[in-house]
């Protein structure tokens, strides 16, 4: 290769790397806006991202095989996880003794007046029954959670509204995220279906997926509740990173490779088993 030819494989490399990177952020940020608007018509994201209807239909193709999107009449929606989920009971008794230990962690990192945020996940159901006689406000679409808190005086329960979903015994929807938006935390307590083996934090179900990113958004300090059969898994969406929370309560122990990330993203690891 002579160096001109070299010089012009560098330059057009760099060019395929821009284009690919905006490519990316663009599919990002459509499945964001299907989420928001639950529906989408292919030339209300042509008008939306300013591009082709060509591109449009190019990238909704991309989202179609990723399965995170599935083509409707008139337009596109997000594609909800088709091989439904244990119930909710049957998905509580599934390593309980772990989320049990985990939720007890969890909820001695609790102070008094804190405002908490605990999701819709069978990991952190346990919180409530280790939450001391401290004043605390908790933010919930988790009905067994709010089921529990409605016992404790000293605890103010804010449930979301929302759809309720009874294979997950949560609230969920648009109404729900638009609720939460609002509302800030001291600590969100955060369960995951899969940390990836790059770290990232994934969910059944797009939904699901924006309600723990919002919550995250909103919060001092993010804790990723999860216990060991999930670590090494992925699941349909990713919302976040391992990088981003402060820490992790986990039935470990964890392997080399998530202590070591962790050390490095000053990451705080507690292994409660």
């Amino acid at each position: 290769m002579t160096k001109k030819e070299f010089t012009l494989s560098m330059v057009f490399g760099k060019i395929i790397q821009k284009e690919e990177g905006m490519k990316e952020s663009r599919l990002k940020k459509m499945v964001d806006y299907i989420i928001r608007h639950e529906t989408a018509t292919i030339k209300e994201l042509s008008d939306k991202f300013e591009v082709s209807v060509f591109t449009i239909r190019r990238d909704v193709k991309e989202l179609v095989n990723r399965g995170i999107i599935t083509k409707n009449y008139g337009g596109v929606a997000i594609k909800e996880r088709q091989n439904k989920s244990l119930s909710y009971s049957n998905r509580n008794t599934l390593n309980k003794s772990d989320k049990m230990q985990i939720s007890k962690k969890a909820a001695s990192m609790i102070q008094d007046n804190d405002v908490v945020f605990i999701d819709g996940g069978t990991t952190t159901a346990y919180i409530p029954s280790y939450i001391n006689d401290n004043h605390v406000t908790v933010v919930t679409n988790n009905v067994f959670v709010m089921n529990q808190l409605l016992a404790k005086d000293n605890i103010d329960v804010i449930m979301l509204g929302g759809e309720i979903r009874k294979e997950t015994n949560s609230t969920c929807g648009i109404v729900t995220i638009e609720q939460l938006k609002s509302i800030n935390f001291d600590h969100a307590f955060i369960s995951v279906t899969g940390i990836t083996n790059t770290f990232q934090l994934t969910n059944y179900t797009a939904i699901d997926a924006e309600l723990k990113k919002v919550a995250m958004e909103n919060s001092k300090h993010n804790y990723v509740l999860v216990d060991h059969s999930k670590i090494g898994n992925a699941s349909l969406v990713t919302f976040g990173h391992l990088k981003d929370v402060d820490g992790i309560i986990t039935s470990g122990p964890l392997k080399k490779a998530y202590k070591d990330y962790c050390q490095t993203q000053d990451v705080i690891c507690y292994e409660v088993l």
